[in-house]
């Protein structure tokens, strides 16, 4: 089974100005054992860091898959000495061009393969049939791997958030109330003179959660790209957030809480401790009050205070939130480490956790890489989700 291993703790330092990213497959010519694959990626790390390049390297089936990123010198340095390596051949350069930032930023060389390393942490199948069965997807299936996020920005005085994203268009994300209604939204939700109680929302049927997926977390999804587009800071991004939380919050209060359904699973909501961003956990929570769910909701500091109250109460699910914005991990295994130390400590050893966020939208094979037991990109259908959780618990 492919495997990730771990880097060294140092880390090329990224270049302050142009990047240049070039994805190559090749032919491997030696078996890929694990000792050869371990000295090939010690000399790796070092090339890399003296050129202040990052990148992924994939062994598997008899290839190579390798993504390099970093200074375009320091790039071409590096393909001209893997040109002339021998442990490879039939060369092919799949994708070549410039970047605004890192997918592997802080990792001098990450390693999948076969062959099974120390400390390092299983791939999923799905995703290496993906790279096999979807080549034309290769650049975009090897991107989700690096999960990072770019160095952030000092936020500049004076930034308006208002004349920024007004008439900005979604890049990335299916908006069903409309590009200019979710532009529109955001220019309100910029303007700090307007309170959020006057925001008036699209009209339509249904109760208030047809929002969370056609215009709140689309909201929080663009917000994220005009980061990554360095129209926003991250200091701007998260004001927003705070004023789209306010919002769902009073959306929630205005629809009212529907009667709690009887013989219902426990339910604890928070965001992962140390997530600067609660919007994906209120957006869970006030689904689940609008679906008849009664629930805890808890904003812990830290992963021993929320250990603490997993303890003293007996849940049977655990709804965790990362960010709605941005799609970053500080890393896999740690994730999986957490997870598993709150279900140690929950008083409840069947707890099923769903893990919610940006990343992990159309990302379902995440859930065996972090180590919960569902994930998800969106609060929509929480409830559903969290029965059938519910459900595989109860078969044991």
């Amino acid at each position: 089974m492919p495997v990730v291993a771990l880097p060294a703790s140092q880390t090329a330092t990224p270049h302050p100005t142009r990047l240049t990213r070039l994805v190559y497959r090749s032919r491997a010519v030696l078996p890929l054992a694990a000792g050869p694959l371990g000295d090939l990626l010690a000399a790796a790390r070092r090339r890399n860091h003296r050129e202040g390049v990052t990148g992924l390297l994939i062994a598997d089936r008899g290839h190579y898959l390798q993504w390099l990123e970093g200074p375009p010198a320091g790039v071409a340095t590096l393909m001209r000495s893997i040109a002339l390596d021998r442990r490879h051949d039939s060369i092919e350069v799949v994708s070549e061009g410039p970047v605004a930032s890192r997918c592997f930023a802080g990792w001098d060389m990450r390693l999948a393969a076969d062959a099974a390393a120390p400390a390092a942490l299983h791939l999923p199948g799905p995703l290496i049939e993906a790279l096999h069965a979807e080549p034309d997807r290769l650049t975009e299936t090897m991107a989700t791997l690096g999960l990072a996020p770019r160095d952030g920005s000092e936020p500049q005085p004076g930034t308006a958030l208002l004349p920024l994203i007004r008439g900005a268009v979604p890049r990335t994300t299916p908006v069903m109330a409309g590009a200019e209604d979710l532009a529109r939204f955001l220019a309100l939700l910029g303007e700090p003179g307007i309170a959020v109680e006057d925001i008036a929302l699209p009209a339509g049927r249904g109760d208030g959660r047809r929002h969370v997926a056609t215009l709140f977390e689309p909201a929080a999804r663009r917000l994220g790209d005009l980061w990554v587009e360095d129209a926003l800071s991250e200091w701007e991004v998260t004001i927003a957030l705070g004023r789209l939380q306010a919002l769902v919050r009073h959306l929630g209060r205005s629809t009212g809480i529907v009667a709690p359904r009887p013989l219902l699973p426990s339910v604890l909501v928070a965001p992962m401790p140390g997530e600067p961003h609660g919007l994906g956990a209120t957006l869970a929570s006030e689904w689940l009050w609008m679906s008849g769910w009664a629930h805890g909701f808890e904003i812990e500091e830290n992963d021993m205070a929320l250990a603490r109250h997993l303890r003293a109460g007996r849940y049977d699910l655990l709804d965790l939130s990362l960010s709605p914005s941005f799609e970053r991990l500080d890393g896999a295994g740690l994730l999986r480490r957490r997870l598993g130390r709150f279900r140690e400590a929950s008083a409840n050893k069947a707890l099923r956790i769903r893990l919610s966020g940006r990343l992990f939208a159309q990302r379902p094979w995440l859930a065996g890489l972090v180590g919960a037991d569902a994930v998800s990109g969106t609060a929509h259908g929480l409830d559903t989700v969290l029965r059938r959780l519910a459900g595989d618990a109860a078969r044991g």
